[in-house]
């Protein structure tokens, strides 16, 4: 019994190490409409976010990119301190309605992730 438990948790840490070491690296920006996902190897992203698990210092996040497929994102205040409270509330909040005549707004990127 001990035996097979202990392969059960040997299989177990081997999935969930392959699923953390194969999660993107990049930047992440929010723009007021959409999501962006800059990965390292120039790959771009575009789509709506959701928030699976909030840890207060920790986010588990789903990218559902426009082209039909998901990311997960593991953000961590610790990567970003400083900017930690904007990442928070743009997680959040609603994608606005442009304004005819006003100005673009900027991207800016909410940080590494």
């Amino acid at each position: 019994m001990v035996g097979a438990a202990f392969v059960l948790w040997l299989v177990a840490s081997g999935v969930a190490w392959r699923f953390w070491s194969g999660l993107p690296a990049g930047t992440l920006a929010w723009d007021g409409q959409v999501w962006t996902l800059q990965c390292v190897p120039q790959t771009m992203l575009r789509g709506a976010l959701t928030v699976d698990l909030d840890l207060q210092r920790r986010m588990a996040v789903r990218l559902a990119a426009t082209d039909g497929s998901t990311r997960w994102l593991w953000l961590e205040q610790n990567l970003e301190p400083l900017r930690w409270g904007d990442l928070r509330r743009a997680v959040y909040s609603r994608p606005g309605h442009s304004v005819a005549g006003a100005p673009e707004q900027a991207s800016e990127g909410a940080g590494p992730v």
